[in-house]
């Protein structure tokens, strides 16, 4: 039995670092998921001979796609090979070993640090969840998907961004310092357990991600999670274990130069996007000319447009259907792209009001329209209120 749980240990290790450097992720300064594009290449081989040609699949590994999963199979496989040739071959390493999974698991919290700098980063700034596009102020609740919907509601509110967002970055800091990792692994189980709980029930395509953190977590705290139970349910006295490995005096200095690289590279990471821009809200980024919503007022077969920030042109016809067109946008000229085949209209704006005029895909379209102030719709108003008290 106790040789088995050496090995189990050690193909968590292996899955863990082989995971870690192929998994698709954009990192800006650091590139630690090098062998992202080698794995690929196995996934694809693997994929010509089990999966159904006649179906597409997308073998990348990011989001939740068949790749990534197919990933998680190679990655185990592979874990599992190398972990029972150590086993074979090693079997008098355990002082080693002993050592080794010290160091690792330190180096974990420091990935863990990392994702959570860049993620709780991310929300303070509201770049992860941001205020809602104007077409999706106009969209009917029922035409959208669960996942759109709480993207939707969280990127509502600056408060909650900005609480969630420093618990991360919370969470990150002290995972640097082994006196509160402890504490604060056991904090991260409970966030990543709520994120996993959200990403499965409105179907968030971070499934895998998310319960990859959540695994981290669990298997950083599994040496103390019996001595919790000890504790709490049995009422036995015990030592918690400290997440941290030896350091002898002479190698002190060099673990102190090591770790502050690490954590400069952790917040250079962090802040990367937004200090380069010089933009620290989400919201008020740079958007395209004329974005917006606008109401039409001359068309039976269109009601409302909008110039969305990526950037497309959108138009909602009479029974709220939404039709996006890639789009080239200045002062007089509006260029739109659908797939292959392109359209060049007149856009004129006279005192407030908008004029678009030309060929359509085929079709004449004549439109005047008028900006609709979306900074007034219930969404946006950025209210409080303690009591029930004036609610309609």
């Amino acid at each position: 039995m106790l040789l088995f749980k050496k090995l189990i240990k050690r193909v968590f290790v292996i899955f863990t670092i082989l995971f870690i450097l192929s998994f698709s992720f954009e990192y800006n300064i650091i590139k630690i998921n090098f062998l992202t594009s080698f794995f690929e290449k196995i996934v694809k081989i693997i994929a010509s001979f089990f999966l159904d040609n006649t179906k597409e699949y997308t073998l990348k590994f990011y989001s939740d796609a068949a790749g990534l999963y197919l990933n998680i199979i190679v990655v185990f496989i592979i874990s599992l090979g190398v972990s029972s040739l150590l086993f074979l071959f090693k079997r008098k390493r355990n002082t080693f070993d002993k050592e080794f999974i010290a160091f690792f698991i330190v180096g974990v919290c420091y990935y863990l640090s990392l994702q959570f700098s860049i993620y709780g980063f991310s929300k303070l700034f509201k770049y992860q969840f941001y205020d809602a596009h104007p077409n999706t102020l106009y969209t009917p609740v029922g035409y959208l998907t669960k996942d759109f919907l709480y993207w939707t509601s969280i990127g509502s509110s600056k408060l909650y961004n900005t609480i969630t967002g420093l618990i991360e970055i919370t969470i990150a800091v002290l995972l640097w310092f082994k006196k509160t990792r402890v504490l604060v692994c056991f904090l991260g189980i409970g966030m990543c357990l709520n994120i996993v709980l959200v990403n499965f029930s409105f179907d968030i395509n971070v499934k895998i991600q998310s319960l990859f953190l959540l695994f981290l977590f669990l298997l950083v705290s599994y040496s103390n999670i019996k001595k919790l139970y000890l504790f709490f349910i049995k009422q036995e006295v015990t030592k918690i274990n400290p997440i941290s490995f030896p350091i002898s005096k002479k190698h002190r200095f060099k673990h102190v130069v090591i770790k502050s690289v690490l954590i400069s590279v952790i917040l250079l990471e962090g802040l990367y996007p937004y200090v380069t821009t010089n933009s620290f809200n989400g919201d008020t980024t740079a958007k395209p000319l004329f974005y917006g919503a606008y109401e039409i007022k001359n068309n039976e077969v269109y009601k409302r447009f909008f110039i969305h920030s990526d950037p497309y042109f959108i138009i909602q016809d009479k029974n709220d259907e939404l039709y996006s067109f890639k789009m080239e946008l200045n002062e007089e000229t509006l260029l739109l792209t659908n797939n292959d085949r392109t359209s060049i209209l007149s856009f004129k704006n006279k005192e407030g009001v908008f004029y678009i005029e030309g060929d359509f895909f085929g079709s004449s379209l004549n439109i005047k329209a008028t900006p609709i102030d979306i900074s007034k719709l219930p969404l946006n108003e950025d209210s409080f209120k303690w009591t029930i008290d004036g609610y309609k």
